[in-house]
């Protein structure tokens, strides 16, 4: 998972609004005859709010809560060559350590983190959580 280093605007009827987004790739398929691979990508952001409810002793108290609101599904697709090249240039920033299904999980999040830095994506500079 990945998140904004910093508040960006998430609504695009009222760019007021920032916050943090958070986004992973939900799901990465393989089509073997297009030689492509689409990812599905959802991002989301938490609203932290506060409210009066009654604790254990039945009294009023000030609680914290957290709204997870989506922002948005969106899917990308990547060519064999592409995702290649990727891979080849995570190799050179990044030692993985993972083996198996855990380092293909790693490339994907680390490639993600990447190409978010590398598009601009929402114009702010992406972090791992």
């Amino acid at each position: 998972m990945i998140k904004t280093k910093n508040t960006v605007s998430y609504n695009p009827v009222n760019l007021d609004e920032k916050e943090t987004v958070f986004a992973k790739v939900l799901s990465a398929l393989r089509n073997d005859d297009a030689e492509t691979y689409a990812l599905t990508i959802k991002e989301w952001v938490e609203i932290h709010y506060s409210e009066n409810v009654p604790n254990e002793n039945g009294e009023m108290e000030v609680q914290n809560f957290i709204n997870k609101k989506e922002v948005r599904t969106i899917q990308r697709v990547m060519t064999f060559v592409e995702a290649d090249q990727l891979t080849n240039t995570l190799d050179t920033m990044f030692t993985i350590t993972e083996t198996g299904s855990s380092r293909r999980k790693r490339y994907t999040i680390l490639g993600h983190l990447l190409v978010n830095n590398s598009e601009n994506v929402r114009n702010v500079e992406w972090e791992l959580v």
